[in-house]
Parts: structure tokens; sequence; C-alpha cells
């Protein structure tokens, strides 16, 4: 999805000179050409489509271009994409020595961009690629030191689907007919599914209201507003309760300082005998090369093993595709460093949080960033990825 920053621009034109929403509302269409153009493979149209962009961000006075300043590196990186497509290397090449110029660190995701592949052996691409080596996050996992057990003391609980809470859920939203009749994994996915297409994914948005599965629904639909990632996988973790699923929401964080995190849940498949990765913000999974659906800690592992890791071709964000590349390497990649989430698993535990367990699993050594009370910190996997009794 090239520039899909691009088509993001239009909700930030608020009290904009004329000049600079005449530049947003181009702008936005010429980022659905140029996506359109890529999805189609007609790359000369997606190069000059990407001009045309660079063109109008010339036209802007100087608070516009400070603003939008930000479009240039996604404008350089599609170019490199067109250019290499082409055929045409130098271009390619010096396109994405602009990238690099303007600050741009994903390694993965430029290591790992099928449409680069043409350049992957070029001495001058490997030589810019060394440029951003260390933001190799799979190296990074790598060089975290082992996990190691501890002494294990909070408990892990699952509310089961008598509570009355998670009982009325069920009955408002029918979620029986929702997750269907077929097996248990066709029931895993449809919930989460729903859940993606009932309630929009804002990531810079915390809902004012109770935090509950039936609160959120019902705040998304009365103000048309989006909720982030922590409020979706909250909704999804009480469906998945509520249908007899052991399941916890998981806050997956970096190794650097930050307020950055993406959280996903992981829900118990008896059949299986393991969690599984669910992410309700994408409507994604995490499979190996043999189709089989994947853990937290197996997709954590399988990068530090250096082994192929693929993504359902049904993932996407409020209706754009997500390639594995974008999802993955460019975004999801850095949040396994360590993870956070509540001991106790429950309808509407998180809209007081005083008095609640949290507990984070953590490389020895490292002890987390951000603090939610006065967290459980273990070293040991083996614990924190416990079956559920």
């Amino acid at each position: 999805m090239i520039l899909a920053v691009l088509m993001l621009t239009a909700s930030m034109a608020k009290a904009q000179p004329l000049t600079v929403e005449q530049f947003v509302e181009q702008v936005s269409t010429l980022a659905a050409r140029v996506n359109e153009s890529h999805v189609q493979k007609d790359y000369l149209a997606m190069l000059e489509a990407t001009q045309e962009v660079t063109a109008l961000y010339g036209r802007l006075g100087e608070d516009g271009r400070k603003t939008y300043a930000f479009l240039t590196q996604q404008i350089d990186y599609a170019q490199t994409v067109a250019y290499t497509q082409l055929g045409r290397t130098e271009e390619a090449l010096a396109a994405f020595e602009r990238v690099l110029d303007s600050g741009y660190t994903k390694y993965n995701v430029a290591d790992s961009e099928p449409d680069l592949a043409p350049l992957r052996e070029n001495p001058k691409f490997k030589a810019l690629l060394e440029r951003i080596k260390e933001y190799d996050q799979a190296a990074v996992l790598r060089a975290a030191r082992g996990y190691r057990a501890d002494v294990p003391r909070p408990e892990f609980t699952y509310q089961t689907p008598e509570a009355e809470g998670l009982q009325a859920l069920r009955a408002e939203f029918n979620l029986d007919s929702i997750a269907g009749s077929g097996d248990e994994i066709s029931r895993i996915k449809n919930l989460m599914t729903w859940v993606h297409n009932t309630v929009r994914h804002d990531g810079s948005h915390d809902a004012n209201s109770a935090r509950n599965a039936s609160a959120l629904i019902a705040y998304f639909r009365e103000s048309g507003q989006g909720v982030n990632c922590r409020m979706l996988s909250i909704i999804l973790n009480e469906c998945y309760l509520a249908m007899g699923f052991s399941s916890r929401f998981i806050v997956c964080l970096p190794q650097v300082d930050g307020s950055d995190s993406h959280v996903i849940n992981s829900v118990w498949s008896q059949t299986l005998g393991k969690w599984l990765w669910m992410d309700a913000s994408f409507n994604a999974w995490m499979t190996d090369e043999a189709g089989n659906l994947l853990s937290i800690e197996e997709v954590r592992q399988r990068v530090i093993d250096e082994k192929p890791l693929f993504l359902n071709e049904e993932a996407n964000w409020n209706g754009n595709p997500w390639s594995k590349e974008e999802y993955f390497e460019g975004f999801m990649l850095p949040y396994l460093y360590w993870f956070e989430c509540p001991a106790v698993s429950a309808y509407d535990m998180e809209t007081k949080r005083d008095g609640k367990t949290y507990v984070r699993l953590c490389p020895p050594g490292f002890y987390g960033l951000k603090t939610v009370g006065n967290p459980y910190i273990s070293n040991d996997p083996a614990w924190f990825w416990q079956k559920p009794e």
C-alpha cells in the first residue's frame, strides 16, 4: 500500500489556508492513483502520479511545506519502487538515497520489499541498506538475552461465559450467529472479522466511554469515531470470553523508549493446543510456510531463527489491503521485544484499573518502560504462555 499515509492527509486539513486545502484535496486523489497504479503494476502511471505530488508540494508556501514535509519520504520511496520496476536502476538508487537522507529507518521493509528485489544484489543498494542496518529489528530480537525461568506469582484467570456481563454481551450481539456453526478455528476467525468490520480503527483515539465491548461498540455507533487498538482488543477479548474461549489482550512493545505499542489478542485453541495471534485492528493472523496458525511466541521465535512468516490475504486496515511486508516488517516487528497483559481476563476489567495486576514478559535485564501500577515482571515464556486452566 504505497503512499498509504497520503490517504490520511485529508483529515489533517483543519483550519488551513486555501492553498493547503487544495493541496490536500489534490494529493488525496493522486494518492489513490498511486496505489491503484501500484496494484495494477502500471509503474509508469505510478511514477507520473508521484511526480505530480512533488510538483504540488513545490507550490506550497513555507509553512505548508513544513507541515507536509513527511510526504517527501513517502514520495521518494514510491518513486524508488516505480523506477526499479521500470528498470531505471540509477534513478531508483538516487530516489532511495533521498529516502535515507530524509531519516528513513525501516531496514526490514526495504530489505524485504518485493518490488525492490531487482536491486537486492546491486552493490550501491547494499551499501545504502547498510546505512540503516542498526535499525534491523530482527537483529534486535536475536541480540536480546535469552529468556529464563523464574518463580511465577500471579495466576492467570479467564472469566467463564456464565458471567452476567458476558451473557448479556453474547445475547446483545447474537455472537453465536456471528461465530457460526463451523469448526473452532473458523469461529475464532469469524468473531475477529466481525469486530474488525464493526468498529473502525483509529490509532490516535481513546474512546470516552466505559472500557467494555458493549459500551465501546455503542460509542462508535453513536459518534462515528474509531477507537485505538487497545479498545478493539478489549472488544474482541470479551467476545471470545463470552463464547467460551480463553483469551487475553496482549500489549506488544518495542525496546526503545516511547509511547508506541500495538495491542492484539491471544486466544487459546483447544484444537491446536496453543495460543493464536489475532489482530482485530488489521483482521490479521500469522502462519508458517505450511499455513499453520502461529502464536505470538512462535512468531517472535521464527524471527530470531530467520524462518519465513506469512500473513493472511484478508488482512487490511479499514478496508485498505496490507501486505505482509507492510504489516509485519513495516509495522509489527519492533513491537515483539516485550509484552504486557492483565493477569485477570474478564468483562469490563479495564474501566477501572486501580488494584489490577498486570504482568510483563521481558528479556532478562530489561524491565519495560511504561508503567501501569506495579507490574509483575517475568523472564519465563513457558509460564507467561502457559495453557489456560
